[in-house]
């Protein structure tokens, strides 16, 4: 089983934590780009047709209010939560489901070793650290 979600406009770390200094005032594309670290074509081509609330103002500008698109782009893409039995293929982009584990150890980190079943390539996850129960 595998699941999928919303890659297009999701945001790094760093710039989801930027989302925080957005203000409740209204913003150009290209502000908002400035602040959070991308160019504003982004929003003519991701946000604005995923439903990104926004306005035009007069000679047709865009203006987008800071708080409401955090909160807009925080319910449209939620954080993920990975299952202890899943795990995140860095190569077809998935959360698949870890089918026939090997239980490898290197020192005291121990981790899994599979065949993703979507692309068949290698991957790992850890189980525990320092030789005690699952982190």
């Amino acid at each position: 089983m595998t699941r999928t979600f919303l890659l297009k406009g999701r945001l790094k770390g760093v710039q989801r934590q930027k989302l925080s200094q957005l203000l409740d005032m209204h913003y150009t594309p290209s502000e908002i780009g400035e602040i959070l670290g991308f160019g504003r074509r982004q929003f003519y081509r991701v946000y604005i047709p995923a439903g990104c609330p926004h306005k035009r103002g007069e000679n047709e500008r865009l203006w987008i209010n800071g708080a409401a698109f955090r909160e807009w782009y925080f319910q449209q893409y939620p954080k993920i939560k990975i299952g202890e039995s899943e795990a995140y293929c860095l190569a077809c982009k998935r959360i698949v489901t870890v089918e026939h584990p090997e239980t490898k150890q290197t020192g005291r980190y121990r981790y899994w070793s599979f065949i993703c079943p979507n692309c068949g390539h290698q991957m790992s996850k850890s189980i525990s650290k320092n030789g005690g129960s699952n982190d």
